[in-house]
């Protein structure tokens, strides 16, 4: 289970390896943070993989852009991973 890798106080590295992010947005590869000012809406499925030296884990979401709104940043994949 990832929580068991996360939450081991080993620092780690987080990436998209499918998919891209939507225009307008970055990863913060040492936090997980994706932060967003949307240049354009639409569905954007990214797989989003943590590494660290217990071992690591993949996810796919999909990030989803509705026309007018604003910034966003998510922080809770930690919560969500499964191994």
């Amino acid at each position: 289970m990832v929580r068991q890798i996360l939450h081991k106080g080993s620092p780690g590295y987080w990436e998209i390896i499918e998919g891209e992010l939507p225009p307008g947005s970055e990863l913060n590869s040492n936090t997980g943070e994706i932060f967003c000012i949307p240049e354009e809406s639409g569905n954007f499925p990214i797989t989003v993989k943590f590494s660290n030296r217990c071992g690591e884990a993949i996810k796919g979401i999909n990030i989803i852009v509705n026309k007018g709104g604003g910034s966003f940043k998510r922080t809770s994949f930690n919560k969500s991973f499964k191994k």
